[in-house]
């Protein structure tokens, strides 16, 4: 977990504490932040947080009941969820053909603004391993997803990407260090985007995925997802 400081940094913005929570935890665990198999208690992260229970306690219920989290230790604390490798096989086919479409999609109907953005978070210097490189291959790909301009997509990607997002490290692990190692696939997705060349984005997306999913299935989720 972050330190106080940083924390409260992230619960900065618009609405209530509860839904400012949810947030926050959405996005560490898209990041990979949050490690499987990791407790979080309700205490523990009002404290860190520095907030009441109450908004914490909402916060939880809500991504439990969106399967984002998962009950631990008899309702006093939830748990990120493991995945086996049934799961990870089905999240790796569902992933490619959602956020194919959604890079289809972008090719055909992104705007000026929306494209600038993409080329400015791929020419981002990364420092190659931990969050810092984390974040930006998570706001890369939900750059592309935001310019499809589909309202029924996003949510469907952000809902896979709170399962897979725990186990981008041991992707990176699995890839010499590098979470964003798909830099090659990334090019080509920009590439693919200036041209509207939509199977080109779609391919491209989709051996991006493939590539972290493939190491993952190939050398093991870790000794924390071996649990089902």
């Amino acid at each position: 977990m972050d330190d106080q400081t940083t924390s409260e940094a992230k619960l900065s913005g618009p609405g209530p504490v509860n839904e400012r929570i949810v947030r926050d935890l959405r996005t560490r665990l898209m990041r990979g932040e949050l490690a499987p198999g990791e407790i979080l208690t309700h205490r523990k992260l009002a404290e860190q947080l520095d907030v009441s229970p109450m908004p914490v306690r909402d916060a939880l219920r809500q991504l439990v009941a969106e399967r984002a989290l998962e009950v631990a230790n008899g309702n006093r604390s939830v748990a990120v969820p493991r995945l086996n490798h049934a799961k990870l096989h089905d999240l790796k086919t569902i992933r490619e053909g959602v956020e194919g479409l959604a890079a289809r999609l972008a090719a055909e109907r992104w705007k000026p603004h929306e494209l600038a953005q993409i080329e400015a978070i791929l020419a981002e210097t990364s420092d190659g391993a931990g969050s810092p490189d984390a974040s930006r291959n998570q706001r890369f790909h939900f750059a592309i997803y935001a310019a499809s301009q589909s309202q029924v997509l996003l949510p469907l990607i952000g809902s896979l990407w709170l399962q897979f997002g725990p186990y981008l490290p041991r992707a990176g692990q699995l890839a010499g260090g590098k979470i964003g190692a798909g830099d090659k696939y990334h090019r080509e997705i920009v590439e693919a985007l200036r041209a509207r060349d939509a199977d080109a984005a779609e391919a491209a997306i989709v051996a991006d995925i493939g590539q972290a999913m493939d190491l993952l299935l190939t050398h093991g989720l870790g000794d924390t997802g071996s649990g089902g």
